[in-house]
């Protein structure tokens, strides 16, 4: 271990310290992904899956889940608020985690929001929990990914039990919960091709929930967890990153797919009328967009979310990239026949440990690379705008003098009794 490396027990006390001994709100970044969680919430809250999984544990098809305004247990709306907010994958991405952090954070947060909290303090639990997860990004990519997790239903869980310890208020219960978790969060990579996907986001949103339940009740449990959990989810010793939280690590996507994706999607829809005379498409991406993805033809909707020639070949055909494109693609000839055009290529000499998406599309004369840029707050906007109403005007939570309160009027202005 090098002298700038820490063990990962080292390094999540470290963290936890300094959040808690410098609490931040961070609100521009901070407010946007709360608009963008609650749009992919309100987009998701109806799709079959999430809506049985929502009836199976009695929680009505709001928008929203809220434990005193639904009369529900908080770990079960906040397990169907990211379950919904993940289901589309429409949802922003870390890159240095690779997790959709936000949708964990703000869907248990806002599930167990006490009345009269103001939005400040609530903004300054989930800048708590984004900053965890950024300072232990070098604990979770490569090598966690690459021992076949998915960190939305892992890491994630441990940037929820820092942002709801952040909204309580309580350092030391924090620090056991976060040992309590590691016997409670999971999520295999192998099943990010299914609707399962989901459902890791919606179990760590409930298990830092319930692991903060488990340390109340037992003061000693979890003390003594957190080396055990490195070893089990291969979190090897790495250097602790800065706490910054920007929009440079939010990735908020555009469209309902991998964020690996992106890249290959926004080059080719600008070079749709050239690729489509060429007849072939070469694209070239970095190895850890080549693990995040699959270069299969999808047996369904969240295969295809996940499947970089399919996404490519529905930009191509449609000149979009949507959840109405990803359906019904899986069922147009044309797509399949673009789909056989794309060659999907892996850079052997790009080594990078962090997650940096981007795409190379060869052509004739010049190659062309597309990093992902974070949409600004215009694309954001048009994003609630389509899953929320454009007659909804977009919160802004850290100015809510009462987020419960506030709860209630966003699911009154889309329709939904509060």
């Amino acid at each position: 271990m090098s002298e700038n490396e820490l063990s990962f027990t080292e390094a999540a006390e470290e963290a936890l310290s300094r959040i808690f001994a410098t609490p931040r709100a961070e609100t521009a970044i901070t407010d946007r992904t709360a608009v963008d969680t609650i749009a992919c919430i309100a987009g998701g809250r109806y799709e079959p899956f999430v809506a049985a999984l929502a009836e199976a544990r009695r929680v009505p098809p709001r928008l929203l889940a809220h434990t005193s305004l639904d009369d529900v247990p908080g770990h079960d709306a906040a397990f169907v608020n990211a379950a919904a907010a993940h289901s589309q994958d429409l949802d922003d991405t870390q890159l240095s985690t690779t997790a959709h952090v936000s949708s964990v954070v703000w869907s248990t947060l806002l599930a167990v929001v006490p009345s009269a909290t103001p939005g400040l303090h609530v903004a300054r639990a989930a800048t708590a929990g984004h900053r965890f997860l950024r300072m232990l990004g070098g604990f979770v990519v490569p090598n966690h990914l690459r021992a076949g997790w998915h960190a939305t239903g892992t890491a994630s869980a441990l940037g929820a039990v820092v942002a709801y310890g952040a909204l309580v208020d309580d350092h030391a219960r924090t620090r056991r919960a976060l040992g309590i978790v590691g016997s409670l969060m999971g999520g295999l990579r192998a099943n990010n091709m299914s609707s399962l996907k989901c459902v890791h986001a919606g179990r760590a949103a409930e298990n830092a929930l319930l692991a903060h339940r488990i340390a109340v009740q037992e003061s000693w449990a979890g003390e003594a967890s957190l080396p055990a959990m490195a070893a089990a989810f291969g979190f090897r010793a790495a250097a602790l990153r800065d706490d910054t939280v920007d929009g440079s690590d939010m990735l908020a996507k555009l469209y309902p797919s991998c964020s690996g994706t992106h890249p290959a999607v926004e080059v080719v829809l600008s070079l749709r009328a050239e690729l489509s005379r060429r007849g072939t498409v070469d694209v070239t991406v970095p190895q850890l967009v080549a693990d995040e993805t699959t270069t299969a033809w999808p047996a369904g909707i969240p295969e295809a979310r996940m499947s970089l020639p399919y996404t490519i070949a529905c930009a191509l055909h449609y000149g979009r990239l949507d959840n109405d494109a990803i359906r019904d693609g899986l069922i147009e000839p044309a797509v399949r026949a673009a789909f056989d055009t794309v060659v999907v290529r892996v850079d052997a000499e790009d080594q990078d440990t962090t997650y940096q998406p981007w795409a190379r599309v060869d052509l004739p004369d010049r190659p062309r690379t597309l990093w992902s840029v974070p949409p600004d707050n215009e694309a954001i906007g048009g994003k609630w705008a389509r899953l929320v109403g454009p007659g909804v005007a977009p919160p802004i939570v850290s100015a809510a003098s009462d987020v419960r309160s506030l709860i209630s009027e966003l699911r009154c202005a889309v329709g939904v009794p509060a």
